[in-house]
């Protein structure tokens, strides 16, 4: 078996060099920024339907075309990161670091990447907004599905029910504030 990856990583070694060669003709026929657009959406659809190697691909190529592309370094760590290559994600999110030192997201998820390795200076106080929002944004659109009908969630019902327990009938006067509202 180890002749068999040694061969593996050999094979990988020269389709990366003649994918390089490739994405070196787009730079000369001027169609680099073109052609990194492309890959750089091509990984995030492939990032978001899980498909983690054909999004490290595209986010290799972009880097390749476009080395100094921040974002391009940090989906490319996201990608390895969910790939469970945490070695390969951490290189990329220090590269995105060393190109914008201010990146947050960048530096939460080399803290995650690094895992119980991380250092105290490395360990985040706290979740970045963006990151956050994206969590949030993902959940919404499966949420009542996978809450209501996947995991059989009830607690909407109960509060409801406790809420009319204690209400008097015929006022009018009674005011409920929902915290819980779901996917809003």
């Amino acid at each position: 078996t180890a002749a068999l990856s040694d061969l593996k990583k050999q094979a990988e070694y020269y389709i990366e060099k003649a994918l390089k060669f490739l994405f070196g003709l787009s730079v000369s026929l001027g169609k680099a920024h073109e052609v990194a657009r492309n890959n750089y959406d091509l990984g995030v659809m492939h990032l978001g339907k899980g498909n983690y190697s054909d999004a490290v691909f595209r986010f290799k190529a972009v880097t390749w075309l476009e080395p100094k592309n921040v974002e391009a370094w940090y989906r490319l760590g996201t990608s390895y990161l969910a790939s469970k290559k945490p070695a390969a994600a951490a290189a990329a999110y220090r590269k995105a670091l060393s190109l914008n030192p201010d990146h947050e997201e960048a530096r939460y998820m080399l803290a995650i990447a690094h895992g119980s390795r991380a250092t105290a200076e490395e360990l985040p106080k706290k979740i970045p907004a963006a990151l956050l929002l994206q969590h949030f944004e993902g959940l919404a659109a499966t949420y009542d599905r996978e809450q209501l009908e996947t995991l059989q969630y009830r607690g909407h019902m109960l509060v409801a029910q406790a809420a009319r327990a204690h209400a008097v009938q015929g006022r009018v006067d009674h005011a409920v504030l929902d915290l819980g509202v779901g996917t809003g």
